[in-house]
């Protein structure tokens, strides 16, 4: 895909981004706060938009280095700067813009998914259910791009909990096979059957160490979602891997 269609995308997917926001600010205002049991969906969907902003960018290697941003010498305040060191310039203050708009997104994402999953909690259906499993999913690969992978298994347990139809077992199966196979070193196999996942995952259980590490998340610059205030989540970032067992 070329760049003109990569910026495309990347705008087509922060109209959606930006429309689900907008929904969620008139509902929860609607609603008189952020956690209900009707907010469920569109948290999750939020939160599932904003971190496919952030899969994209770091696929897009968007802030896969380290990047600084050339800061100007005040002794060379009035001298002529050749085009070249501008252009740098310029490219290097435009990739720490690109990667600050990846961090404030993920925290987000983060925040929204937990949020998806207070409101999924209040529900005792089926469909409620089923969105439990994407959401702890969806939780777990944001854990496991921050590299913290034995808190991503967990996450990929919880679905595992909330799965009752095959394809909902087999999914969270091979989500949490794929994730051991990386926290042991091993390499998977370019394909997995959902079948086999089900059956070959308990050979890593032994492997796998507890969870300590809790997730780090970057500060943030993008307006939140709220309608009155957001400490009725009563939760912080640092909370991610006792939240869902809370």
């Amino acid at each position: 895909m070329d760049g003109a269609s990569q910026d495309a995308g990347h705008r087509d997917a922060e109209t959606v981004v930006q429309g689900l926001a907008e929904a969620l600010r008139e509902n929860t205002a609607r609603l008189g706060t952020d956690v209900h049991p009707d907010l469920g969906m569109q948290w999750l969907e939020y939160g599932d938009a904003l971190l496919s902003l952030v899969e994209t960018g770091v696929s897009g290697n968007v802030g896969g280095e380290e990047m600084d941003v050339v800061s100007e010498d005040p002794q060379r305040a009035g001298a002529v700067i050749p085009e070249s060191q501008t252009t740098q310039q310029n490219d290097d203050t435009q990739e720490c813009s690109q990667f600050a708009e990846l961090e404030e997104d993920l925290e987000l994402a983060w925040e929204s998914l937990e949020t998806a999953r207070r409101c999924l909690e209040m529900k005792a259906d089926d469909a409620a259910s089923s969105s439990l499993v994407q959401c702890h999913l969806r939780l777990a690969d944001l854990l496991n791009l921050q590299g913290l992978k034995e808190s991503a298994i967990e996450e990929c347990r919880k679905a595992e909990k909330y799965s009752k139809t095959q394809e909902e077992k087999g999914l969270s199966s091979l989500h949490l096979l794929r994730l051991q196979e990386q926290l042991s070193g091993l390499t998977p196999e370019a394909t997995v059957d959902v079948g086999e996942g089900l059956a070959i995952q308990n050979s890593f259980a032994a492997r796998e160490q507890a969870v300590e590490t809790p997730m780090e998340v970057p500060v943030r610059k993008r307006p939140r979602v709220q309608s009155l205030d957001r400490c009725s989540s009563g939760q912080k970032p640092e909370d991610t891997t006792e939240s869902a067992e809370a």
